[in-house]
Formats: C-alpha cells, sequence, structure tokens
C-alpha cells in the first residue's frame, strides 16, 4: 500500500499539530510533506520567500526551486527547470506556515517580514552551529518523519535480493527515502 487511510491520516496530523503547538517545527515539515508531496529535500530548502500568494485564487502556494544535500550543508537550485513547481497550499497548512513565521521573527527578533525573506521555514531561527542558524537536513528530517509514523504504519514486508542470490524479507517502515 502506498498511501494512507482517513484514519491514519488524522492520527498523523494530529499528532503533528500536537508537536508544532509545543514549539517542533520539523512537525512542519511533516505536515507539509503529507499535504503537498513534495521531497524531503526540497521542504528542507524552502525559504519565507518561496511562499507567494495568488490574487486571483485567494491563496497561497510554494515556488519550490531548490533542493538540500543529504547533509543540509548546501542548498542549491534544481538543475533541470522541469522540477521547479508550484505548488497550491490548503488554507489548513498556510495557517500553520504563519504560526512558524510569526514564531521564528520572534526568536529572531524580526519586525519587517522582509528581513525573514531568505530564512528556512523548517529549522530557521530553531537551531544554530556555532552561532549560525542552520536548516533540518533532509537525513534529519526522514529520520523524524520515520519515528513520528512508525505507530500508525503497519509493516510492510518486500523482498529484496541478498548477497546470497537469496532474497531477504525488508520492513518498508525503515526505508530511509521519500
Amino acid at each position: 500500500r502506498k498511501h494512507f487511510d482517513q484514519d491514519q491520516m488524522m492520527k498523523i496530523m494530529n499528532t503533528c499539530i500536537r508537536r508544532f503547538s509545543k514549539g517542533d517545527n520539523k512537525a512542519l515539515a511533516v505536515m507539509i510533506k503529507l499535504l503537498t508531496g513534495l521531497e524531503t529535500s526540497a521542504v528542507a530548502a524552502l525559504k519565507w520567500k518561496d511562499l507567494k500568494y495568488v490574487k486571483d485564487f485567494d491563496t497561497y502556494q510554494l515556488l519550490v526551486q531548490r533542493g538540500a544535500s543529504f547533509d543540509g550543508k548546501t542548498v542549491n537550485p534544481f538543475s533541470k527547470k522541469e522540477a521547479y513547481r508550484k505548488v497550491p497550499l490548503p488554507a489548513f497548512l498556510t495557517d500553520f506556515l504563519f504560526q512558524e513565521k510569526d514564531r521564528q521573527k520572534k526568536i529572531l527578533n524580526i519586525i519587517d517580514d522582509k528581513q525573514l525573506k531568505e530564512q528556512s521555514m523548517i529549522g530557521g531561527g530553531s537551531h544554530s552551529i556555532n552561532g549560525v542558524m542552520v536548516i533540518w537536513s533532509p537525513s534529519q528530517l526522514n529520520e523524524y518523519i520515520r519515528r513520528l509514523m512508525k505507530p500508525y504504519i503497519g509493516k510492510e514486508m518486500i523482498l529484496l535480493p541478498s548477497e546470497k542470490n537469496e532474497f531477504e524479507e525488508v520492513d518498508l517502515r525503515n526505508y530511509n527515502g521519500d
């Protein structure tokens, strides 16, 4: 199975909302992934300048134009123009994004939104290394997502080839990718 049923989705979202309300902005990354289908590297690379208002539809969208390296040390524009996209956001998610934006402005003591535009949406203002604000890396986010979702996902066993030309049963809940 490659999707969540409604009950699983509600449980995961409620867990994310609880964690987010306690200041855990990585839960916002899970919500973005679940509601937009974006890859972890794209979510980790989102900046506040990527959140755009679409006047004609009275809604917001994300401009997805870069990805973060697995370790989160570099963020680069996509190499192919086909990878760039605009993703519409449900109002539900937009509300949480603005809560996070306000939280980061308070943490960073910023008044003007323009000062925040280059800051990371996920992890921005939440942690630093040697005084420099850093993003949550895709590997950190994937680990967080696996731990958060594990209670809601049943075993998903598949057979993978092993070194001895035999097959080994592997639980997909331990998979490291998107």
